[in-house]
């Protein structure tokens, strides 16, 4: 996808809403260079909606994330987003949980 129209996709905007929801961060927490573990496990649930429910490539989903590099994003879908699935049930039912064509993506 060309330009800022990214930002503009249905699915993109639900994902935010989602992942603010249910993990209450921000998208500016989203998007920023902290490393704290409750943005990591944020921005990997992210990645993951992206990578299931869109044909973005990973320096796309990575522009959404605040230019982050396609080799950070291939590292969250490879390895990060498998070990905190592995580890964290809460996290496995959030994956699974999101649906791209919902409305309120938020419904706890």
């Amino acid at each position: 996808m060309a330009g800022d129209e990214i930002f503009l996709n249905p699915v993109v905007l639900r994902a935010f809403r989602f992942v603010e929801g249910w993990l209450d961060v921000s998208r500016n927490e989203l998007i920023s260079h902290r490393r704290q573990a409750r943005l990591v496990r944020a921005r990997t649930l992210f990645v993951v909606i992206m990578h299931r429910h869109t044909i973005f490539s990973y320096p796309e989903i990575g522009r959404l994330l605040g230019g982050r590099d396609h080799t950070t994003i291939m590292h969250m879908v490879k390895v990060v987003a498998p070990r905190l699935r592995e580890r964290d049930p809460a996290f496995a039912g959030l994956c699974d949980r999101f649906d791209p064509k919902e409305h309120s993506a938020c419904t706890q």
